[in-house]
């Protein structure tokens, strides 16, 4: 999925050097045509990298560069120890294998020589002990979603946030089924559960909508751009839904059995919640949080282990969910008894 990024930092490495690049040396590294090249070269520049082009006397073709106050350069000469310590390498190496979504990209390539540069400054007697504190960390990845052939949309994307161009989006809401047409600022991109999201902020309304990258149909990147929202903060925004979903937030109570209670109290489920403690060693669980379909979901998903409390429209959704479910599976033995079958083949 990361193809086009790779060739970017590729690119921005060729740039980079004294000589800067010719057109030619840059579509030979970046696998583009002509009529890409200087797609290709606005992208890089909506990331904030200044390049610039110049043509001597004398010289057939104009040489690419990137402004070189921009570029930062060690001077050959013995670079002080950062003295990290090992809370501080355990923290790097817990980002490093955390990163999940980068697994099996291009990208990952930079992020591994990232990675071998920090290395780099720590002293020769505490390298045993940074490669065994890398070891300690590795990824799961499940579930993950597909973007290959989304790249060019993401460079987009990447370019409008720092550039804070607003856009038109044709996005396809998942509820309808329908395509609608969205002017928003972007603002953030974040991961959650594998996936890919655009936080953006509605023009019309002000208000903040959290859009799949696989749902985004296209996206027109405007000349106009716009203000950060004042007093926003995106980290409180999301931690303050119960997963990917915002509506109206709302209070809940929910009863866990023994059995799984321990589990529960283990984790931070919402900012504001309390745990209240049964003498048969249940639990009620009582938070204030948003994303009503999630919670939904969530509580369903420990069966009889779990019992939502209220709120009571909520209830009698699981209840009616519950229902049905025990009828689709009443329908199968009903059938199964009828034909004669085991109902483990059908």
């Amino acid at each position: 999925m990361w193809g086009k990024l790779a060739k970017i930092f590729s690119v921005i490495d060729l740039l980079s050097r004294p000589s800067g690049a010719t057109k030619k040396e840059i579509i030979e590294v970046s696998g583009t045509g002509d009529r890409q090249f200087y797609r290709l070269i606005e992208s890089i520049q909506n990331l904030g990298v200044p390049v610039y082009d110049y043509k001597t006397d004398g010289e057939r073709e104009k040489v690419w560069y990137i402004e070189k106050n921009y570029i930062k350069k060690l001077p050959n000469m013995t670079v002080p120890n950062p003295g990290f310590t090992l809370p501080e390498l355990f923290i790097l190496s817990f980002f490093k294998g955390s990163s999940s979504i980068f697994q099996n990209t291009d990208i990952s390539r930079y992020a591994d020589s990232s990675y071998a540069k920090l290395k780099g400054f720590v002293l020769d007697n505490r390298k045993e002990t940074f490669e065994k504190v890398e070891s300690a960390f590795i990824s799961r990845v499940r579930f993950s979603k597909d973007y290959s052939g989304w790249e060019d949309l993401l460079i987009d994307i990447l370019g409008a946030i720092i550039s804070r161009k607003r856009c038109i989006i044709d996005y396809n809401s998942f509820k309808s089924g329908l395509v609608k047409i969205y002017h928003v600022n972007p603002l953030h991109l974040f991961e959650n559960d594998g996936g890919l999201y655009l936080m953006v902020q509605i023009e019309d309304s002000g208000k903040i909508y959290t859009f799949a990258i696989e749902r985004i149909k296209k996206i027109k990147i405007n000349s106009e751009t716009f203000e950060y929202p004042t007093n926003f903060d995106a980290s409180k925004f999301l931690n303050q839904s119960f997963g990917i979903f915002m509506d109206e937030c709302f209070y809940c109570r929910i009863w866990f059995s023994a059995d799984v209670s321990r589990y529960i109290k283990e984790r931070r489920w919402a900012d504001e919640q309390a745990i209240v403690e049964n003498n048969d060693g249940s639990i009620i669980l009582e938070m204030q949080t948003c994303g009503w379909g999630d919670v939904k979901r969530w509580v369903l998903t420990f069966g009889k282990e779990s019992r939502l409390l209220s709120p009571e429209l909520m209830k009698t959704e699981i209840i009616d969910e519950i229902s049905q479910t025990m009828n689709l599976y009443n329908n199968d033995l009903f059938s199964a008894s009828r034909t004669g079958n085991d109902i483990n083949s059908m």
